[in-house]
Parts: C-alpha cells; structure tokens; sequence
C-alpha cells in the first residue's frame, strides 16, 4: 500500500470506530484505557500463527485508535491523579 492507501484505511477504520462507539465512550477513556486498547490490537497483529493481512489490519486499527485518543480536548481521570481532569498539553506551550 502507498501512504494514500494506508491513510485512506485508516480514515474508514476511524468512520467505522465513530459509528461503533459513541463520542461519550471516547471521553470517558483514561490514558490508560487508551494504552490498553491499543496494545491489545498490537498483541493481536503478532498471533501466531502470523498473518500478514491480519497483521496489517490490526496497524490499521491502531492507527486509527491513536487518533481516536488525539482528537480527545482532554481525557478521563485515573484514579491516582486525585480525580483531576488531566487536559490536553499543547505541544509548544
């Protein structure tokens, strides 16, 4: 796949993510939530035995779960940050 075709997949990947999962789902992940999910799909792109398209779909997955976290304006607290909303950090600032 060239970039155009990945980026593409990862754009209906993300269009399928926002239609199984409400935007409330998405707010009420913790960074951590986030981190699991994602390492989940990583673990399932690597089962043996290996399978190259499962391998790539699974990326794309990931992808597409990375910018799912990336779009949040700020994240669900974890337990141990005192219940403080944890708020995006903008890069530069």
């Amino acid at each position: 796949m060239n970039m155009d075709e990945v980026f593409n997949e990862i754009k209906v990947e993300r269009v399928y993510q926002r239609t199984r999962w409400e935007p409330a789902f998405d707010r009420a992940n913790t960074p951590n939530d986030w981190v699991a999910c994602i390492t989940k799909n990583a673990g399932r792109a690597v089962m043996t035995p290996f399978n190259f398209g499962t391998f790539q779909a699974q990326l794309i997955k990931i992808a597409s779960l990375a910018i799912a976290a990336l779009e949040q304006d700020d994240y669900a607290p974890r337990h141990y940050d005192d219940n403080v909303r944890l708020g995006r950090v903008k890069h530069g600032k």
